[in-house]
């Protein structure tokens, strides 16, 4: 909406959150859930929890009570982080990050007491073949996806929308895309989200520059609502098959040097390939994959684990 926040404040906010974390027992090692709407708190509990030196669990506050009774379980997660103090009470320990009780503490950065191989988040996939699995994500991880990589430069002047559910891993590319860089973040409703009029209103408005969205949502978007990419830098896309009509319809409308195709599993942290669309064969069937991130590696293998050479199928091994 209309509400800003500086980097200052939401270092400030953050650190009482840590504060208030670290009393509460969450260190190094620790796992503290976070059940959040798309909020300036969302944000605030996710950078609080890292800066406290645990790694965060975030749960769409829809889950199913079953679900997440086991993700908190399953987790070991010692903690509880929310912005609905009416939420139905859980076997565990909760912190409200509207609690008065914040204010009180001090806002100066706290003694940092992880390093990059510590666990960052934990994200459950969807269980479409049974229970849901947790994916496990240091902080290396997560920071090649978006600092001194090869495919994308995010600078102050940038806006990244940011658009997935916080409960999925891309929206680890447009949160830190954004903070790590000292770009802006643009949070949106999900109303917003579910509306491309809206959504077309909000790129407008806030000048978002960079956008990472499903492969469904940019088919979306390039059948209803094609004019509200014109103006993006830089449009990353993926998730499932590319539909070479709509890429190409997009392309036509927005030219060269804008549009990127990624690749990759929650497993391998955001994705792992990426692809420069700047022109499509007429006989092209598909769109290439790409090339690997920076520090990030990409083999074609046979059954035995050995390399194959060009053009022979394989396995793709990140």
């Amino acid at each position: 909406g209309a509400q800003r926040m500086t980097y200052r404040e939401l270092n400030e906010k953050a650190n009482q959150t840590a504060r208030l974390l670290r009393e509460k027992g969450i260190g190094r090692g620790s796992i503290a859930a976070i059940i959040a709407d798309r909020s300036f708190e969302m944000i605030i509990g996710i950078i609080g929890i890292l800066k406290a030196g645990g790694a965060y669990l975030p749960i769409d506050p829809e889950t199913p009570r079953d679900r997440i009774d086991y993700m908190l379980k399953n987790s070991g997660a010692a903690l509880l982080v929310t912005t609905d103090s009416l939420l139905q009470p859980f076997d565990i320990k909760t912190v409200d990050l509207r609690s008065d009780e914040l204010h009180l503490l001090s806002g100066e950065n706290l003694p940092r007491v992880n390093c990059s191989s510590d666990t960052a988040y934990i994200v459950y996939t969807s269980g479409s073949t049974g229970t849901p699995k947790g994916v496990v994500i240091p902080h290396y991880s997560a920071a090649r996806v978006v600092q001194n990589t090869n495919y994308i430069d995010i600078t102050e002047d940038d806006a990244i929308l940011q658009l997935s559910n916080y409960s999925f891993d891309g929206s680890v590319f447009d949160i830190f895309g954004a903070l790590l860089n000292g770009a802006s973040l643009v949070l949106i409703e999900k109303e917003t989200v579910l509306n491309t009029h809206e959504l077309a209103e909000v790129i407008e408005k806030e000048r978002v520059s960079v956008m990472f969205i499903t492969t469904a949502l940019f088919n979306t978007l390039a059948d209803i609502n094609i004019g509200c990419l014109a103006k993006l830098r830089k449009i990353l896309f993926g998730g499932e098959r590319a539909s070479i009509p709509h890429v190409r319809k997009v392309l036509d409308h927005v030219g060269r040097d804008k549009l990127i195709h990624v690749y990759g599993p929650t497993e391998s942290t955001v994705y792992a390939t990426y692809y420069f669309i700047n022109e499509i064969n007429d006989e092209a069937e598909t769109i290439p994959i790409g090339s690997p991130l920076a520090n990030t590696s990409v083999l074609i293998m046979d059954e035995a684990g050995k390399l194959v050479p060009i053009g022979v199928p394989g396995e793709l091994c990140i």
